[in-house]
């Protein structure tokens, strides 16, 4: 007999379809402003390993990309600021 998750627990695929919607939406919600990885994390209160798994994901469905432009973290390096691609809007994240 397979175990099932606990009344409210999500199977791993399902937590993490659930952060990619989390992270796109925020970024589709910056608009052409856009948010690096750290943003993300502030913003959203989820750890910043989390963030970066997530939206390299929507990277690679390219839902996400580079807007070419860089801003400090907050430790004073410099990060990416990723936006949502026109075209990827509406597409399945699962």
């Amino acid at each position: 007999m397979t175990p099932r998750p606990e009344h409210g627990a999500q199977s791993a695929p399902g937590r993490q379809r659930a952060l990619q919607t989390i992270v796109v939406e925020a970024i589709r919600a910056a608009g052409a402003r856009g948010l690096s990885d750290d943003e993300l994390t502030v913003a959203l209160g989820i750890g910043i390993s989390s963030v970066n798994a997530r939206r390299r994901e929507l990277v690679l469905k390219n839902v996400v990309t580079d807007s070419g432009r860089r801003r400090p973290t907050r430790t004073g390096r410099t990060a990416i600021v990723w936006v949502a691609r026109a075209s990827g809007a509406g597409v399945p994240l699962g």
